[in-house]
């Protein structure tokens, strides 16, 4: 075999006693595996593979959780691996010994002071454990080592959020979002605090109902596959830098071939942003919803799809740029498409004394400017436009509608 080549040219090691036991599992004969798993953890205890397959054996196949749990206390008492901690502690969670679980977490923290991560693994199960004092007090340690941690103070705040403390929750949200502008979370447990309004609902919104009850039929546009109900933009840019969107998009299927061009959709977005799809259905004309198939999130399918059925999609984009251009924002839009549309709206949220500037290529529309909450509203809007029909040597959308 393969295995007894590499033993002859190299002799017996690591790498051909992990293929032992593989092709052992493989040829389904665990006694073989278990034999050999053995030897490897007896002849090599200080390697933590070797510990953690035997642990595996012993929880997993020979159900001996007791037996499991020796082999891991054994190794952590010899030798040093954050993983076998990890997989400690884990075991004493599971066991209910909570001191046990703090005395493994406190071990590796003294063995790696300068380690935060572990000590924040720490403060999070004081924390979970109702210990908000202890778990204070080592984010104060964590803080003297990294005192710029936007999830230090994302943590901090958890735990004055927790102790009824607000004031103090409020301050340190307002630190993580301060040092980590895309600290979208942070954001949302801030405006709960200050009893604010989430920031989607500061924006206008469309009734879909009334959109649908107003669309017209195949007969109404007898040259045009579908009609865009709705499309409708939502961008918030926030003072520190960060930006996310939430859109709508609504399209009415007129004939066969409008199906063929609906049935699947592409959500566009980028690896530096995060997609939450809220919703993706289609509408039958009595009214009922019908969820659509997803794949990866992204990728939409609406499976039987008929004439005159309604697509709806409404899904919302953060982006986690964190580079110098995070600070400002560009973006281009389009009003008007190759079908008949409703409404297609756009609209920034953006502080008030954010400069930026803005052109409208082609058609004159002006935005609607109001103040809220001390930002500015920009909203743009174009309603009931006819389709945009193809000609020789037309160029791009964007550049024309």
């Amino acid at each position: 075999t393969l295995t007894q080549k590499m033993k002859d040219l190299y002799g017996e090691n690591t790498t051909t006693r992990i293929l032992d036991a593989w092709i052992a599992g493989k040829q389904g004969d665990n006694e073989k595996a278990i034999a050999i798993a053995k030897a490897n953890y007896e002849k090599y205890p200080y390697l933590y593979g070797y510990a953690n397959a035997m642990f595996s054996i012993e929880e997993y196949t020979l159900k001996n959780s007791k037996a499991a749990t020796a082999i891991i206390e054994d190794y952590c008492s010899k030798y040093f691996n954050p993983g076998a901690m990890d997989l400690l502690s884990s075991r004493y969670i599971k066991d209910g010994d909570t001191e046990k679980v703090l005395k493994v977490l406190l071990d590796r923290i003294e063995i790696m002071p300068y380690a935060v991560g572990f000590m924040h693994n720490y403060a999070s199960t004081m924390q979970r454990m109702q210990r908000y004092q202890e778990a204070l007090d080592m984010t104060d340690r964590m803080l003297k080592l990294n005192p710029l941690s936007a999830s230090t103070f994302n943590l901090r705040a958890e735990i004055y959020k927790a102790m009824k403390d607000n004031k103090k929750a409020i301050e340190n949200y307002n630190k993580t979002i301060y040092y980590e502008p895309s600290s979208f979370d942070a954001r949302t447990q801030l405006r709960q605090l200050e009893n604010k309004k989430e920031m989607e609902d500061l924006f206008p919104r469309y009734s879909l109902d009334s959109l649908i009850s107003k669309a017209g039929t195949s007969d109404d546009y007898p040259n045009d596959q579908s009609i865009l109900l709705l499309y409708d933009t939502k961008m918030m840019f926030h003072p520190e830098g960060a930006c996310e969107y939430h859109i709508e998009l609504a399209s009415k299927i007129l004939t066969q071939s409008g199906i063929e061009m609906w049935k699947e959709y592409q959500i566009p977005y980028y690896g530096n942003q995060n997609l939450t799809l809220d919703k993706a259905e289609i509408i039958k004309a009595n009214g009922q919803k019908v969820k659509a198939e997803t794949s990866g999130n992204s990728h939409i399918v609406f499976t039987n799809i008929e004439v005159n059925d309604v697509l709806y999609m409404e899904y919302r984009i953060k982006d986690y740029s964190t580079d110098i251009f995070s600070k400002h924002f560009n973006d281009q839009y389009v009003f008007q498409y190759a079908m008949p549309t409703q409404v297609v709206s756009y609209s920034i949220l953006a502080p008030k004394d954010k400069n930026f500037d803005y052109k409208v290529s082609v058609k004159n529309i002006e935005p609607k400017i109001s103040e809220v909450e001390g930002m500015k509203m920009y909203h743009w809007v174009l309603e009931n436009q006819p389709a945009i029909k193809p000609e020789p040597y037309m160029g791009n959308l964007i550049d024309i509608a």
